[in-house]
């Protein structure tokens, strides 16, 4: 029998309706418990992350919808399931067991975890326990996309960087071409340079006609050129690229940009058409990946292409590359003027040292003249003079003292020829040699001018080409002029010295010394006179002044035989 709250018995009305309060009394927490899960499962799957609670057993009891998607599941089917039964998150399994077997009650980890689709995503997990640590829930931000413009923000720096570095290295190479003095030499520097940055080098310079480009320098190993050369079935060294209209080449060159591309592309469409199908493998043989291809162009003229190839080129390489080939084409023009200044100095020296020896001619003409012709007349007359003078009457002596005079005037004369003569070609250069014209020369010079001379010869005579001992005679009597002239010097010292094969002349005074802007001067053309004279045989000649110390003037040039002739 039921009773109610005062003990007293209830109806069967009674009993009836406290049953159906009951029931719904027990429903609504129920109700209430769904509705309640249904909003946290919209809240979890709400969450921009992935979101699962597991057990101390390591299986799940949920997830949201994210989780489950990533996994190609359904929320429900997960459920009891172990954590890393797919095998795609070993990160996280380990992560779940160490997490579980430590006594702290939170903890977070980076993980990696493939996706059902098989990407790759990273997260950031964070966990903490609940339910005395028989339950633990795993939030995971997704950190991909983070991750990703971190690695792409890393990859740029580290780009440019080495942009930086490449830029650095090959402005450091273009200071070194610079410094080349012909386009050989360019060449080979260029090749060089890059190939100690551990690329190849190939360059390609336009032929006279602008017909093709022909290869003039490159930087692969032998062993590869003749693996190319077995390929092509022609000769790395009679390689020539077609410079056809509106060809890959011609547009490449026309624009003047810097490109780049797979070797092989830019092999099949550079190749001539038998060869193009030969394209990859000739890359492959070369072993190149990467090519940047820069014209070489200054002031509008095309010289032709360089072409920089190797592992790791990117096309932020290009305007490190590009700034190098400006530089290679400045440097390739430089030495073309060089050359032609060059030319034109050898030019101007060969016709000097042709003046030199038509002046020395012709001077050694008109002192055979004067000696031969003049002397022997002068001669003839003072025979008839005296002739005349030992017939004359006794009585006439005014005419005695004339011829006397007439006799003595003839004397002096003859002594002017031989001198003029002897200053326009000593004969002593020309029958006894250098040493001995040197010698009359300072013995002379201290009787004109009153300077004290010290001479310190070799006791043997030098066997010299006669052309050198002009020259280097010349310049002595050039020495002693200005030293007559300009220096006030009283003393002069002049050394002539044989030192194993390199003749020496030292010539020095006490005077008011050669200041080093004297000696620049342009305007200086003794100084200049005697430079170019000695050149011509591969020597040098230096002027040392000191202020009211003197001047020091020494000549070096390599001693041929009598017979050799100049160098």
């Amino acid at each position: 029998m039921a009773l109610d709250q005062k003990g007293s018995p209830r109806d069967s009305d009674d009993l009836g309706v406290g049953a159906s309060r009951d029931s719904t009394a027990r429903e609504q927490p129920v109700e209430a418990l769904q509705q309640a899960r249904d909003q946290l499962q919209a809240v979890l799957d709400a969450i921009p992350g992935i979101v699962s609670w597991i057990g101390a057993d390591l299986r799940y009891l949920g997830c949201n919808r994210r989780l489950a998607e990533a996994l190609n599941l359904s929320p429900e089917a997960l459920v009891g399931r172990e954590v890393g039964f797919l095998g795609t998150s070993p990160e996280l399994a380990a992560f779940v067991r160490e997490f579980f077997a430590s006594p702290a009650r939170e903890a977070s980890r980076g993980i990696a975890s493939r996706e059902a689709q098989g990407a790759l995503r990273h997260y950031l997990v964070v966990a903490r326990k609940y339910q005395q640590d028989r339950v633990a829930v795993f939030v995971g931000i997704d950190l991909t996309e983070r991750k990703r413009a971190e690695e792409a923000l890393r990859h740029s720096l580290e780009e440019t960087a080495r942009g930086q570095r490449l830029l650095l290295a090959l402005s450091q190479a273009a200071q070194a071409v610079q410094r080349a003095r012909s386009p050989d030499e360019v060449h080979r520097v260029i090749g060089d340079e890059v190939a100690r940055l551990g690329y190849h080098a190939t360059l390609f310079t336009l032929t006279d006609d602008r017909a093709h480009l022909a290869l003039s320098h490159h930087t692969f190993e032998p062993a590869i050129v003749r693996a190319a050369e077995k390929v092509a079935g022609i000769a790395v060294q009679d390689f020539r690229l077609p410079w056809a209209p509106a060809g890959f080449l011609q547009r490449l060159l026309a624009e003047g940009e810097t490109i780049f591309r797979p070797t092989g592309e830019i092999l099949a469409e550079a190749l001539p058409g038998p060869l193009r199908s030969l394209a990859d493998r000739l890359a492959d043989r070369l072993d190149l990946q990467q090519s940047i291809l820069a014209p070489l162009t200054v002031g509008g003229q095309t010289y032709g292409l360089l072409v920089v190839t190797g592992m790791g080129l990117t096309e932020a390489d290009v305007p490190a590359v590009t700034a190098f080939a400006n530089q290679t084409a400045v440097a390739l023009e430089n030495a073309r003027l060089y050359a032609q200044v060059r030319a034109g100095e050898e030019q101007l020296r060969s016709l000097a040292s042709y003046l030199q020896t038509a002046r020395e001619e012709e001077r050694s003409h008109i002192a055979r003249e004067i000696h031969d012709e003049l002397g022997q007349a002068l001669t003839a007359l003072k025979m008839d003079l005296s002739w005349l003078a030992q017939r004359l009457p006794t009585d006439q002596s005014h005419l005695a003292e004339k011829t006397g005079v007439m006799s003595d005037l003839i004397d002096s004369i003859v002594q002017t020829v031989r001198r003029v003569a002897t200053e326009l070609r000593p004969g002593l250069l020309d029958h006894v040699g250098l040493t001995a014209a040197i010698e009359w020369q300072i013995q002379e010079f201290a009787e004109r001018t009153g300077i004290a001379c010290d001479l310190y010869l070799g006791e043997e005579e030098l066997a010299l080409d006669s052309d050198l001992a002009t020259a280097i005679f010349r310049i002595f009597q050039e020495t002693l002029t200005n030293v007559a002239r300009h220096a006030g010097a009283t003393k002069v010292g002049v050394e002539l010295q044989d030192r194993s094969g390199e003749l020496v002349l030292i010539v020095w005074d006490n005077g008011r010394g050669l200041t080093e802007s004297q000696v620049r001067d342009p305007r200086s053309l003794g100084l200049l006179g005697m430079r170019e004279r000695i050149r011509a045989w591969g020597g040098d000649i230096t002027f040392q002044g000191v202020q009211e110390r003197g001047t020091t003037v020494t000549l070096r040039v390599r001693r041929p035989s009598a017979r050799g002739g100049r160098q």
